[in-house]
């Protein structure tokens, strides 16, 4: 019975032993700088809310009612961004993200043919807060503020004639990714879904040092 006991005591204690070891280890591995280069998947609230808008606008604007255009094609290109965030510990970190994207469309009716430009950058401040924390698998929501300038232009031709309309300006724009990951250790991957400047789904690569 004795033996029985300091058999399982020694067992207890190599198993604390070992889930004491696998801890430190991954609280070792805590790193507080981290970069990350990452792509936007699929439509943002740029393109989905002011570019179709904006387009409209100044079809209107220059002629003074709604036309019907024939032949789409809009190339909405994915948008990159480069950002930078300090760990505070292994659940909060703050940074900042710059990014850049271009939004392309044209028309043509007829012999009109129309093409529209806008050029998007800018930078946002962001919080972020990791709710599942393994050493390789990482859950965690995140929260960006910042600012974005953008550049239009739309052209009209015809035979005859062409018109050019451009302009620029600055907005307040957010981020608010509820769900997002990382698989890795101190380099991985990035996996974010939600809704702003990076897109409703973005991936990426981050390096953490």
């Amino acid at each position: 019975m004795i033996k029985t006991k300091v058999v399982v005591s020694l067992f207890m204690l190599l198993i604390s032993s070992s889930l004491w070891a696998k801890d430190f280890n991954h609280k070792k591995s805590f790193r507080k700088h981290e970069f990350t280069l990452g792509l936007g998947l699929s439509k943002d609230v740029f393109s989905s809310l002011s570019v179709d808008k904006i387009f409209s606008n100044i079809i209107a604007d220059m002629h003074s009612k709604e036309l019907t255009y024939h032949n789409t094609k809009a190339a909405n290109r994915s948008g990159f961004h480069l950002g930078y965030a300090y760990n505070f510990n292994q659940r909060w970190a703050v940074g900042a993200t710059l990014f850049y994207k271009v939004y392309d469309k044209s028309h043509s009716r007829y012999q009109v043919e129309s093409t529209y430009k806008e050029n998007f950058y800018g930078g946002a401040i962001e919080g972020r807060y990791t709710y599942l924390n393994k050493r390789v698998f990482r859950m965690y929501s995140l929260l960006g503020v910042g600012i974005y300038g953008y550049h239009q232009e739309w052209k009209r031709r015809d035979q005859d004639t062409e018109e050019r309309v451009s302009d620029t300006s600055t907005k307040f724009t957010y981020q608010i990714s509820p769900l997002c990951m990382e698989i890795g250790t101190f380099i991985g991957l990035k996996l974010e879904y939600g809704y702003g400047y990076k897109g409703i789904a973005s991936a990426g690569l981050y390096y953490k040092f």
